[in-house]
């Protein structure tokens, strides 16, 4: 199953990012974000979500698509 979101609903769901986007819609996001993200424990993700608004955000079942 492969499922797609739509480049408008890409841009829609992510109204607030300050970066160029692709083709598709998606965000670029530096890679000196990303870097420093990998760090991140998921209880300071959270507070962060809280702090702004969305507290209830949940998305189960992920699995690795490239398992090493």
């Amino acid at each position: 199953m492969n499922i797609v979101n739509p480049p408008d609903a890409i841009i829609a769901m992510t109204r607030l990012n300050p970066f160029d986007r692709d083709a598709g819609g998606r965000p670029y996001v530096p890679d000196d974000l990303l870097e420093r993200m990998k760090t991140v424990t998921s209880e300071e993700a959270w507070a962060v979500l809280d702090k702004h608004g969305y507290p209830f955000q949940f998305e189960g079942g992920w699995f690795r698509t490239h398992p090493e």
